[in-house]
């Protein structure tokens, strides 16, 4: 009894044979007839695999198997082919760099999600194929991957959108931060600077102070004279930080704050080679100098 089932791909054909290949090495070892041909047909490239049983039951293993193969498949590898082209023709108004960038992180955060994620999501995505992979060879003879993913896979072709939204999102978060720190860079260069050296020091409460080089504090409005109007319209200390910062354009900054965080990485950002973070690290007083019992 002869079995044949013609497997689909625009891509990663290659990929795809090697996954079945691996699945059907097993059936060869129980004696089991099986083979492979490719040929095409346009943009798509068919895997024509072939089974040679004595019984029905042979063709049921033949297709559980070839469901196995693809499964893995479609999981693993056929998003990272299917994600670039949704952004293609999703955001073709970005430029090419831009959107390699978006495509790039797109690819990160579904590889992150299959190595760190919920590891019973996975199991159960993966089910879900295999169910349906296995519902529709019941059936059918050949099967198109890409089409299969987008027509039989709904709800996996949504989590691949929404790895892509995401990936905008996050690009256009980081180009406006890039932008904003462009226009802040601008005003530093043209603003005549008002004080030589300033130490930035925090307290465990969020708020900063700015210190001059004999660690006296530099009273400055934007810092001290709206600071609870400002609270109670939620204005961000960092915010009131860098307008204080920029106001004052010290020729020299050394930040004692935590070298990971945002605001840290703002300010060298914006006062480029004016401002570093300081390399004395327990050693220094300034550092943890302030606590929420100290008075100002």
């Amino acid at each position: 009894m002869r079995d044949v089932i013609s497997i689909g791909a625009s891509s990663n054909v290659d990929l795809v044979k090697n996954r079945i290949n691996e699945e059907l090495t097993s059936l060869k070892n129980k004696g089991i007839v099986v083979s492979m041909e490719e040929r095409d047909y346009g943009m798509i490239k068919y895997i024509g695999c072939n089974v040679d049983g004595e019984t029905a039951n042979s063709s049921t293993i033949f297709r559980y198997y070839i469901a196995k193969a693809l499964t893995e498949f479609i999981a693993n590898e056929l998003p990272l082919s299917v994600i670039p082209r949704l952004i293609r023709h999703n955001y073709a108004h970005f430029s090419e760099a831009e959107r390699d960038e978006i495509i790039a992180r797109a690819v990160r955060l579904f590889k992150t999600d299959m190595s760190q994620g919920n590891l019973y999501k996975t199991v159960q995505r993966k089910n879900q194929i295999a169910t349906s992979l296995l519902e529709y060879l019941n059936l059918n003879n050949e099967l198109v991957l890409e089409g299969f993913l987008r027509f039989r896979l709904k709800e996996f072709c949504d989590e691949l959108n929404d790895y892509v939204d995401q990936a905008v999102d996050s690009f256009m978060v980081d180009r406006e931060y890039e932008e904003f720190v462009a226009l802040l860079r601008y005003f530093v260069e043209v603003q005549d600077p008002k004080m030589g050296e300033a130490h930035i020091v925090a307290r465990k409460s969020g708020l900063f102070r700015i210190l001059d080089r004999n660690q006296r504090v530099v009273k400055n409005e934007y810092l001290e004279g709206f600071v609870v109007e400002l609270v109670q319209n939620q204005i961000d200390y960092e915010d009131l930080l860098l307008s204080a910062l920029i106001t004052l354009a010290p020729v020299k900054i050394v930040l004692h704050l935590d070298p990971k965080a945002k605001i840290s990485t703002t300010v060298l950002k914006v006062f480029t080679d004016r401002a570093q973070n300081c390399l004395q690290g327990t050693e220094c007083s300034l550092c943890n100098y302030w606590s929420d019992n100290e008075e100002d």
